[in-house]
């Protein structure tokens, strides 16, 4: 397959060398192999001051080791460089310790760099950011150079600080703080542009608004108007929000309550504008409540129309699959500093998550009552759920929800296949072969949660010969994330691992049969034991949105089959409900929005290896439609 990622990653473990060791030159970084294990300083921004002749920098009072982590999500080609230099005190001159050079941070293989270790236990750390493309056309997101850092603490426990201010760390500052807005209201769409074409993006007839909301997500411009059209009185409120392509959640952009009163109905047009300038490529949300006294529902003819932006049109037409990840990711803002207690996932011999860590991959096995395209779109989606989890979770291991058998078919993360397919000849001079590139583990570890900007699938099935020579080397030389995969993947002589490092799960879709949570209609999805989910098929139909017009069920009510599964991944991976409402792992799809903050600190604790409260880990769980009360 072609291999064209996206989003350009680099990783630098910096670290102190006495200065016996430091030549008259700054060396450039040599490759890294890891991320030293212990507590750590974590700090994110955007270095949108960084110039071609102008650095951004940052100080730092650190012990050192130091990792650095940089991307460039934009396809836009430019290089960076960075200068480290240290002094024992800030009055001391200092000495530079490393000089990357003028590198690319695109579209390129990922990278992780190091300078020799040191003894000296503390010193005055100053990073110096430089841009070729100084943050692109609009010195924003995702042109500017995303930067990670981790600054692990000393061997006499000193906690590193920074020193001065720290850039911003959020992807932009929308400054919307205040309650939406009022949306426009109209009798039709019109496009604000002069000589400007809209374009219907979604639309569904007869749609039921209902005692829960009617959700939508598509990819737009500034502007986005949703049109309802009844057949008789309602009365209705449409909810619009928007994010950019990224974890952040959603910001609510306004809200307009419908009150159509004459007896054969009526059609309006509500539309939203985003309240911030730069926006690249938006992905709004579309909420309709239904506000009738009687609390009983209305069948709509909805559309979702856009500003058609020739600029733009591109861009919007390859946006499905970025737009099923960041439709289900709103992390909000990360902490301006971030203290680690656990020792990195990228050391053999640091803690380990106690569900999480040992599941390399799923095999899945769809029972009765689904038809052949069904049981490929329920795969479809499993894989999906596999990868927006494992994007979000940095702690976890590399080999994380890695491998997905489906019937017969094994398939290998995308990412992972094309690290693994990339490695030298096992036969080759030891000199020429770099055989396991350890940065694949260290940039793991330094990245931010994210959401993969690009249109690749998440998983791609296996093909013969496409892992011949990564199962060449003698299992033993492996480290234990890839002697998983190599197990998983059926390489010869591979032994199998001392956990359990598979979960094997079988999904009934039941259309007639009460699932094993009961017979309560309100029942969305059943996990009745650790290796059986049961969807309700009898009440609901669960819309396949990986694979358009494929739906499982035949219930009167409508669900998004991806959302199910992103929750029931959520459980396989040792995770119980949530309290949070808006969270994956809210206990009702009725204010169930996405993985959100909630679900990435209670996945925090699991992988800590610790248990979570209250947690009925051998009971069956059940997805309710609305919340039980």
């Amino acid at each position: 397959m072609k291999s064209a990622p996206a989003a350009g990653l680099l990783a630098l473990a910096l670290c102190l060398a006495p200065q016996s060791a430091l030549a008259a030159a700054p060396p450039v970084c040599p490759l890294a192999k890891g991320i030293a294990p212990g507590k750590a300083l974590r700090l994110s921004f955007y270095a949108r001051q960084a110039g071609r002749t102008t650095p951004q920098s940052i100080t730092l009072e650190a012990g050192g080791p130091l990792f650095i982590h940089l991307q460039r999500v934009s396809e836009l080609k430019g290089r960076a460089r960075l200068v480290v230099s240290r002094s024992a005190t800030p009055a001391d001159p200092a000495e530079t310790l490393c000089d990357t050079g003028w590198m690319e941070v695109d579209a390129v293989p990922p990278k992780a760099l190091t300078v020799p270790a040191s003894t000296v236990a503390r010193g005055i750390w100053k990073i110096e950011i430089f841009d070729e493309i100084e943050a692109g056309p609009t010195g924003e997101f995702p042109y500017a150079l995303d930067i990670g850092l981790i600054a692990v603490d000393a061997a006499d426990g000193f906690h590193a600080r920074p020193i001065g201010s720290i850039p911003s760390n959020h992807v932009f500052d929308p400054q919307i703080s205040s309650p939406p807005v009022e949306c426009d209201l109209a009798g039709e769409a019109r496009s604000p542009r002069s000589g400007g074409r809209l374009e219907t993006v979604w639309q569904r007839q007869g749609a039921e608004i209902g005692d829960v909301p009617l959700l939508a997500v598509v990819p737009a411009s500034r502007f986005l108007w949703a049109g309802v059209a009844v057949r008789r009185p309602a009365r209705f409120e449409v909810r619009l929000f928007a994010k950019e392509m990224s974890t952040l959640p959603f910001v609510a952009v306004c809200r307009k309550e419908v009150d159509i009163k004459a007896p054969e109905g009526g059609a309006v047009a509500v539309m939203g504008r985003a309240a911030w300038d730069r926006v690249m490529r938006p992905v709004w949300r579309v909420e309709i409540h239904n506000l009738a006294p009687s609390g009983g529902s209305e069948r709509a003819d909805l559309s979702l129309i856009r500003q058609w932006d020739p600029e733009r049109s591109g861009d919007l037409e390859k946006t499905f699959r970025p737009l099923l990840k960041n439709q289900f990711v709103c992390l909000g803002r990360p902490p301006r500093e971030k203290r680690s207690t656990a020792g990195s996932p990228v050391i053999p011999t640091g803690p380990r998550g106690e569900h999480f860590a040992r599941v390399t991959g799923i095999t899945l096995r769809p029972g009765g009552g689904l038809s052949g395209p069904q049981a490929v779109a329920l795969g479809n989606a499993l894989q999906e759920a596999l990868g927006i989890w494992s994007a979000e979770c940095t702690a976890c291991n590399y080999d994380a929800l890695s491998v997905a058998r489906i019937d017969n078919t094994v398939f290998l993360r995308t990412d992972v296949l094309e690290n693994l397919k990339g490695l030298r000849d096992p036969a080759a001079p030891a000199s020429d072969r770099n055989p396991l590139p350890p940065f694949w583990f260290a940039i793991k570890g330094l990245s931010r949660p994210q959401v993969l900007q690009d249109n690749r699938p998440t998983f791609t099935a296996l093909q013969a010969g496409d892992l011949d020579r990564f199962c060449r080397y003698p299992h033993a030389s492996l480290p234990p994330e890839l002697q998983r995969i190599s197990h998983l993947v059926g390489c010869p002589g591979a032994q199998p691992p001392e956990q359990a490092d598979e979960l094997r799960l079988t999904v009934l879709l039941q259309t007639t049969l009460d699932t094993g949570c009961g017979s309560d209609p309100n029942i969305v999805a059943c996990e009745a034991d650790s290796e059986l989910l049961e969807l309700n098929g009898r009440d609901y139909s669960f819309l396949a949105v990986t694979d358009p017009g494929i739906t499982l069920g035949r219930g009167p009510k409508q669900v998004n089959l991806a959302h199910v599964m992103l929750h029931e991944v959520g459980h396989w991976i040792g995770l119980d409900h949530s309290d949070n409402d808006e969270a994956m792992m809210a206990e009702a799809m009725e204010t169930s929005r996405c993985i959100n903050r909630d679900d990435i600190d209670r996945l925090s604790i699991v992988l800590a290896g610790g248990v979570l409260q209250g947690r009925r880990s051998n009971s069956p769980l059940a997805l309710h439609w609305k919340r039980a009360h």
